[in-house]
């Protein structure tokens, strides 16, 4: 017998009551849509009778007939024929699903059925009794199966009127249910239980949906992952091989769509059913032989199915099977092994003694098997090893996951630039929708982290700066700005938060500074654990690196001479370390937790590794990204060596925290004439893989507090400042008036000759480059003309994760706190089109994704009416 989930979906009409349109009667339906996922297709559509618009409304409601005039009988003869169309062009369906006027059209069409082949139930909540529904007064309505739901306390229809109309179906097949609440589809969990049973039960009763649309199947299950030809060459070793397989094994089955031909195309996937006549029983199993992107150059992948129970074929039986096929093919790498791999199997598979290891004896091998490799790899992961040998893992591991990044972005740069969320399943963030992206500040004490933190807030936070380590002991946490490349000259001020001094739209972020690290705080060391900690929801980190050298590993100053001076690519590499160690101290303290899961199957173990890396607020995809990128089975990790989990961290680390390293205090080093010690900083970041900015907070910190008195004309990230009054910044009279410290003339034209040379004092720069590694699709919420004539005014600006619905920022919009732009009522539609190729809006519905060419956006919506309010639960 078929298994439910193994069953097609059924494929339900579903009409709307009066006054609605398929958009509302879709939120109307509440949870129910969600249940049904997996058992049923619904498909909504709008009445052909359009209404006159209503105060507040947006879009026009729709309906079936024309209620209470004179052509009721003849608007409503159309919508039968436009619901014809419907059935013909979007069907067949196996049942229709109406509410109100909707339940009335559901009931007219079960009485039509010889207008709409394939029908098999029909759903009525609140339909009223109308004589033109059907053909004759007298007339029933036979072989269908229905459900009628009346509401009790339904003033609009009464429920005696709603029974009338239930009474034409036969009652052998009829089910009745009645809730306590007006006239509304009811939401509450034990009436979309009677509702989701009810269909489940036709399901059931369905034997045969035939082919096409009838036959959707779920897909809910994504096929798996398939590797690509790495060359021209490969595919022709890949294609003639699968050729001479075919010649010899005429049953073989080709998984792939089809043999490889060139580079990219998909490698080869054969299954293989073995000749395998033990002499007892004529055993069926076939062998699944799968290409990689390599193949021949490296071994493929060996998989057994079979239909027998574990006393005819046991687990120690199998496994022993899949040991001889590999035993017989792995001198082989290099050169083809299908039809070796096959002849190994088929040659174990003739000897009858294969089969016959007693239940206990291949009990016991499976237990000390099963022992003996998690106790090793226990041992391998928890062994005892120098901290020397332990940081050198970490540095070899973290040079790997740098060379990928670098690899990666150089692979973007030769295309059309990504987001880097799409760049693998990896996603920091889990869900989707509108998002204020958090940033933390990481660096060793004294560093400028603090000042920094201060610039972006634009003082309005001000935490608090000391040139001793540890200045800062709770974490600073302050709303903050970054720089989209949002420039639009002709309306430079017309944005939700302004815009910086160079015209670029502003954005809220949190921003997150925290203790400063020093060597060993992994270990406890300094503020130790407790601050690595205050990082786990940050989705981007700032190094806040110290590039004049001017203080040790500790942050305690010293002069640029000094044999404890740090440099910079040596704060670079311990800090990356020091988060490293952070991760891997904490997953490899329970990875015995791992090793038990293991036991029990490879789906525990794999699950039991997600929950280990989600204290660092990631999905699974950002787990499985890092096994991807560290060429491991994240499927088992019990089998991996301890140097295999610090390829994972490494490669964790790289795509939950991408890091920009911002080299501070440039201001020194311009003073003191060693910007080589810059260029340096910014080509050993570039080697690793980073994403580098040189800046200095504290010169950006004193422009913003002249700023504020009135005694400069400056504004945040620009690049130029004058005195206030227009006065040239170089006289020397106007010095003591630009700076309250009385810092002097050198110190002004000393952030002269920064801004001169990078173009501004960095801050700003730093923090947009972190926010791009992570970059948010910006959408625009308008209102205005949908034709393309006309600038739409692009004034509020959203941040949100790549997969963002339109239902997301529907939502968001609903419950924004600025009045200013909020969205009442039922969502109708959304009109969309693109920043870059203004054009005329197109329309689309909740579900759509938006992308670079829909993030301008309009929600259409309408007011509710009291009977079609949602109903508490």
């Amino acid at each position: 017998m078929m298994k439910q989930n193994d069953q097609p979906l059924l494929r339900i009409l579903c009409l709307h009551g009066s006054q609605q349109t398929k958009e509302i009667f879709r939120s109307r339906l509440g949870r129910l849509p969600r249940k049904l996922k997996t058992v049923a297709e619904l498909v909504f559509v709008d009445g052909p009778v359009v209404l006159s618009l209503r105060e507040g409304d947006d879009v026009a409601t729709r309906s079936w007939w024309k209620y209470g005039d004179s052509n009721e009988t003849e608007s409503f003869e159309k919508s039968i024929q436009f619901l014809t169309q419907v059935w013909s062009q979007q069907g067949p369906f196996h049942g229709v699903l109406g509410f109100s006027m909707g339940g009335s059209m559901a009931c007219a069409i079960a009485a039509r059925k010889h207008l709409f082949q394939g029908l098999r139930f029909v759903i009525a909540a609140g339909a009223t009794y109308k004589s033109f529904l059907f053909r004759s007064e007298d007339s029933t309505i036979d072989e269908l199966h229905s459900l009628h739901i009346f509401g009790r306390a339904d003033k609009l229809v009464p429920l005696k009127v709603s029974k009338l109309l239930a009474e034409k179906f036969n009652s052998s097949l009829t089910c009745f249910y009645e809730h306590e609440q007006g006239h509304c589809f009811p939401s509450r969990a034990e009436s979309l239980e009677v509702v989701v049973n009810f269909i489940k039960q036709r399901r059931s009763s369905i034997t045969e949906l035939g082919t096409g649309h009838c036959a959707k199947q779920n897909n809910s299950k994504k096929p798996p992952l398939v590797a690509m030809c790495l060359n021209d060459e490969v595919a022709q070793e890949q294609a003639d091989e699968i050729e001479a397989m075919e010649s010899i094994y005429p049953d073989l089955k080709l998984l792939s769509a089809k043999r490889p031909e060139k580079q990219g195309d998909p490698c080869g996937h054969l299954l293989i059913p073995l000749k395998c006549d033990n002499g007892s029983a004529n055993v069926k199993i076939c062998i699944e032989i799968v290409f990689g992107e390599s193949y021949p150059d490296v071994l493929p992948q060996i998989k057994l199915h079979h239909s027998l129970s574990t006393l005819q074929f046991p687990p120690g039986a199998q496994r022993r099977l899949l040991a001889a096929i590999k035993e017989e093919i792995k001198s082989l790498e290099g050169m083809p092994c299908a039809f070796s791999a096959v002849s190994a199997a088929e040659t174990w598979l003739s000897d009858p003694e294969n089969f016959l290891l007693s239940e206990t004896e291949d009990t016991k091998e499976d237990v000390s098997e099963d022992e003996e490799v998690n106790d090793a790899q226990s041992q391998v992961v928890w062994a005892d090893i120098s901290e020397d040998e332990e940081k050198k893992m970490v540095e070899n591991a973290t040079e790997e996951a740098c060379l990928e990044i670098a690899r990666r972005k150089r692979q973007m740069n030769d295309r059309k630039r990504k987001c880097a969320y799409g760049v693998d399943a990896g996603q920091a963030a889990t869900g989707k929708g509108v998002k204020k992206f958090i940033v933390g500040l990481v660096g060793k004490p004294s560093a400028g982290k603090s000042t920094f933190f201060n610039c972006i807030t634009k003082l309005q936070v001000e935490a608090k700066v000391g040139a001793h380590p540890f200045t800062t002991i709770e974490p600073n946490l302050g709303n903050g700005w970054w720089a989209s490349n949002d420039i639009d000259d002709m309306d430079e001020s017309k944005t939700e938060f302004g815009r910086d001094g160079r015209g670029r739209r502003l954005l809220p972020l949190l921003i997150k500074d925290v203790a400063g690290l020093i060597p060993g705080a992994y270990k406890g060391h300094g503020k130790g654990n407790r601050f690595l900690n205050d990082l786990c929801d940050a989705d981007i980190l700032i190094h806040i690196v110290d590039c004049s050298g001017s203080s040790d590993k500790n942050g305690v100053k010293v002069t640029a001479d000094d044999e404890s001076a740090s440099s910079a690519a040596e704060d670079i590499k311990w800090v990356r370390e020091e988060l490293h160690l952070w991760i891997f101290g904490n997953v490899s303290a329970k990875w015995d937790s791992v090793i038990r899961a293991a036991k029990a199957s490879e789906k525990a173990a794999e699950s039991r590794l997600f929950e280990l890396f989600s204290g660092y607020k990631s999905s699974s995809s950002c787990v499985k990204a890092a096994a991807f990128r560290a060429n491991v089975n994240v499927g088992m990790p019990h089998m991996w060596t301890r140097f295999d989990l610090h390829r994972v961290v490494a490669h964790f680390l790289s795509v939950r925290f991408p890091m920009c390293l911002a080299l501070n205090k440039i201001d020194i080093l311009i003073k003191s004439g060693q910007l080589e010690k810059i260029k340096v900083a910014q080509e050993n970041a570039l080697r690793l893989g980073y994403v580098s900015v040189p800046c200095s907070a504290a010169t950006e910190s004193n422009l913003l507090r002249l700023a504020s008195q009135g005694k400069l004309e400056y504004e945040f990230g620009s690049s130029s400042f004058s005195a206030a009054g227009g006065s040239s910044r170089g006289k020397e009279e106007n010095c003591e008036k630009m700076n309250p410290k009385g810092l002097g003339i050198k110190e002004i034209e000393l952030a002269s000759e920064m801004i001169r040379m990078f173009g501004s004092t960095g801050v700003l720069d730093a923090i947009s480059t972190a926010v791009s590694l992570r970059e948010p699709l910006l959408v625009y919420p308008v209102t205005g003309k949908s034709d393309g004539s006309g600038t739409l005014n692009r004034y509020f600006c959203l941040q949100c994760l790549p997969g963002t619905t339109v239902e997301h920022v529907y939502t968001s919009l609903r419950h924004r706190m600025n009045s200013d732009f909020r969205v009442e009522g039922d969502f109708i539609r959304a009109e969309v089109t693109s920043i870059v190729n203004f054009g005329p809006m197109k329309q689309c519905g909740k579900d759509m994704v938006l992308d670079a060419n829909s993030c301008i956006v309009k929600i259409l919506t309408n007011r509710k009416i009291s009977w079609q309010s949602k109903p508490p639960n």
